[in-house]
């Protein structure tokens, strides 16, 4: 293996061609080839692969400044990119004994007791640290896994920008410890399992440029400084503190994190690992975060399809969904692509994606009041739904606890709820105001009778005391959800 992978010119990004091949990429490939249609890689890679683009294209062109610079993207991206890259070509290194990709050079354990860390530590689907056992093969410390400079690479990126908090240990770079505590914060695009969203386009190069935002909108977004990206003025020291701001507190600066100390080591299978930059939680959010209501939307919470609503706000007075929906021109369609790293107490739960067509009607204020009054109803009728499964349970056993039944009922609801969501969609799209009553009324009554099919399936009639029991649970079922007062018919 060579001592030299430079990220621009080494093969190291997964995508696919328009003729369907799956193969590698360099950086320099990324903004000049439109034959590159998508990348092929898990959620948390895609949001750090295109945090790199995009802090790449902004500081390759200054901006862009205006909605006009945007505009003129597709003809002067790609050689500003070239140029850029050509100055910077020394920071995209792996390897660099000086300044080596997003890693701190000389960087070393503190105690000689100390061992060195596994490079799987940077897999998500390897076991170790807070990682549990999914695909990890019988990777142990007596039988570390060789990475290729390739997959250490985007490893390298999608750790600095979601690796979870938890323990670590302390580490010495310069004469200086990374901290006095053995703990550290989850990374910046980890935070709270929020949702990224980036409007797909006819290839990779275009969805870049389509979901860039200018100068202005960052500033409309809160941000007071532009900053710079962490390679154009790495932190030499752990009390640099004006390259330390720039990383932490600037837009450019925050696109790609300092999340960690890491050194790799050049047998590819160990590392040096410690704390790195604290990211302040209070600053404005990144514009592929998903907003509702000027708050971000998290993984947590309920499923994509049901927070369509949400995520199809692009009005800023709205303070909603994804910057880049805003140029979405009326009553033309869009895809999003919603991504998150879904974790609880350093524990890695999952990497959450979604995949939502929103047709024109979706991107109007009447479709959403339309779209987010049905999932309305059918959270009161899950409400009853659970109501009722509990009084089956309480006739059954007085004392219980645990509810099983209504458990299962309400994953098998919202299941047939989802399966049955182009309803709702009709009902969103519907123009004349006698469809738009069929398509409402067509769907008040798939709802309801989701719910008595889904409890007639957990709460069986197997016996006379179960008989007895559900009916108890259907009385309870068979009251109707309130009407609402009004919905826009227009």
């Amino acid at each position: 293996m060579s001592k030299h992978f430079n990220l621009i010119n080494e093969n190291w990004i997964p995508v696919v061609t328009r003729s369907g091949q799956q193969e590698e990429a360099s950086l320099a490939r990324i903004f000049t080839d439109p034959e590159i249609l998508d990348l092929v890689v898990s959620p948390c890679e895609r949001i750090s692969l295109m945090a790199l683009f995009s802090a790449i294209a902004h500081a390759a062109v200054e901006g862009p400044a205006t909605l006009q610079d945007w505009q003129h993207l597709p003809q002067t991206l790609p050689g500003a990119v070239s140029r850029y890259l050509s100055k910077w070509r020394d920071s995209f290194d792996l390897w660099s004994p000086d300044k080596p990709f997003l890693q701190l050079p000389g960087l070393r354990l503190k105690e000689a007791k100390q061992k060195l860390g596994m490079a799987s530590k940077l897999d998500f689907a390897a076991a170790s640290g807070t990682n549990s056992c999914l695909f990890d093969n019988g990777m142990n410390q007596q039988n570390p896994r060789l990475y290729r400079d390739a997959e250490l690479a985007l490893r390298l990126l999608t750790f600095q920008c979601f690796s979870p908090g938890g323990l670590i240990g302390i580490v010495r770079w310069r004469d200086l410890d990374s901290g006095a505590k053995k703990s550290s914060e989850a990374a910046p695009y980890a935070v709270d399992g929020v949702w990224h969203g980036y409007v797909q386009r006819g290839s990779l190069l275009e969805t870049l440029i389509f979901n860039l935002p200018t100068r202005a909108q960052v500033v409309d977004q809160g941000w007071r400084e532009w900053g710079r990206p962490i390679w154009e003025q790495m932190p030499q020291a752990y009390d640099d503190a004006a390259a330390i701001a720039n990383a932490t507190r600037t837009y450019l600066g925050r696109l790609i994190p300092l999340s960690r100390s890491i050194l790799l080591m050049p047998d590819r299978q160990h590392l040096v690992l410690g704390n790195g930059f604290r990211y302040p939680r209070n600053l404005p959010a990144l514009p592929t975060l998903t907003l509702h209501q000027g708050e971000v939307l998290s993984s947590w919470g309920r499923p994509a399809w049901q927070e369509v609503p949400a995520f199809s706000a692009a009005d800023q007075a709205e303070r909603g969904g994804v910057m880049a929906l805003g140029r979405i021109g009326e009553g033309d369609s869009a895809r999003l692509w919603l991504g998150a790293l879904s974790c609880r107490m350093s524990k890695i739960l999952g990497e959450p994606q979604a995949l939502l067509d929103l047709e024109g009607a979706l991107l109007s204020s009447v479709g959403r009041s339309r779209y987010a009054a049905g999932i309305a109803l059918a959270e009161k009728q899950a409400k009853l739904l659970d109501a009722a499964c509990k009084a089956y349970r309480k006739q059954l056993e007085s004392l219980s606890q645990d509810y099983p039944e209504a458990h299962q009922a309400k994953r098998f609801f919202w299941q047939e709820l989802q399966r049955q969501q182009i309803h709702l969609r009709a009902w969103a799209r519907a123009e004349v105001a006698a469809d738009v009553m069929l398509k409402e009324a067509a769907w008040r009554q798939i709802v309801r009778s989701a719910a008595a099919e889904v409890y007639r399936a957990v709460c069986p009639f197997s016996s006379a005391r179960r008989r007895f029991a559900s009916i108890q649970g259907l009385n309870v079922l068979d009251k109707k959800p309130s009407q609402r007062k009004e919905l826009p018919h227009e």
